[in-house]
């Protein structure tokens, strides 16, 4: 039996929120990238604004992280991370071989319980397939 502790879901407050999507396809080998991952999440639960994470990864190596966020001051400001724009460089050069660019997007005060399908994330692999609502709207490209 699962209890909220052990899921690997966000314990995130009502909205809204933000939250920053990042998808990637892994390269063969960890070369260090558990490791900068751990850190990295550790970081971003220092930085004020944080809420919380959640990322999934399949057996392909294709995976979705997302970040929580309080506000857009919070995201930009983790943007400028020195330790996160270093973890960026490596990831591009030893990790990903693919990456989509970042998006964010704001929740709703009254969240719309959509749920994600096949049609909306083709290249979801079916053991990381999101099945709670998802209460977010206005998905826009960042570069």
């Amino acid at each position: 039996m699962s209890t909220a502790a052990n899921l690997p879901f966000a314990t995130l407050p009502d909205p809204p929120y933000y939250v920053v999507t990042f998808a990637s396809q892994r390269t063969q080998g960890d070369n260090g990238y558990g490791e900068m991952a751990e850190a990295m999440v550790d970081l971003a639960r220092r930085q004020p604004g944080f809420l919380g994470v959640e990322s999934a990864r399949g057996t392909d190596g294709f995976g979705i992280t997302n970040s929580f966020w309080a506000d857009e001051e919070s995201i930009r400001a983790w943007k400028r991370v020195v330790d996160h724009l270093a973890a960026q460089q490596r990831g591009r050069r030893d990790w990903y071989r693919h990456t989509s660019p970042v998006r964010s997007c704001s929740s709703r005060s009254s969240p719309l319980p959509v749920r994600a399908s096949s049609t909306w994330l083709p290249r979801l692999p079916a053991a990381v397939s999101p099945a709670r609502p998802v209460p977010f709207v206005m998905v826009s490209p960042r570069p």
